[in-house]
C-alpha cells in the first residue's frame, strides 16, 4: 500500500474502483487527499482491507471518546 503523509487524526474515507488490470482497487482518502491506494485480484483480500480499515476507523473513534472522558 502507497502512503502520504497526513493529519492521522482526521477521518479515513475508502472506495473500491474497478482495477486498471484485473481486480479492483481499494483506495483509501484522508482530507480529500489519496493517502492509500491497494489492487487487489482476489475478492477476498478486497474484503478483509476495508473490514480492517473500518476496525481501524471504530478503534480511533472509540478513542476518542475515551478520552473526552
Amino acid at each position: 500500500m502507497e502512503s502520504t503523509p497526513v493529519e492521522r487524526s482526521a477521518p479515513i474515507h475508502y472506495h473500491v474502483v474497478p482495477g486498471s488490470s484485473d481486480g479492483w482497487d481499494v483506495v483509501v482518502e484522508r482530507e480529500d487527499r489519496i493517502v492509500a491506494s491497494t489492487h487487489c485480484s482476489d475478492w477476498h483480500r478486497v474484503e478483509r482491507i476495508c473490514a480492517a480499515l473500518e476496525r481501524q476507523q471504530s478503534d480511533r473513534l472509540h478513542a476518542g471518546a475515551r478520552a473526552a472522558h
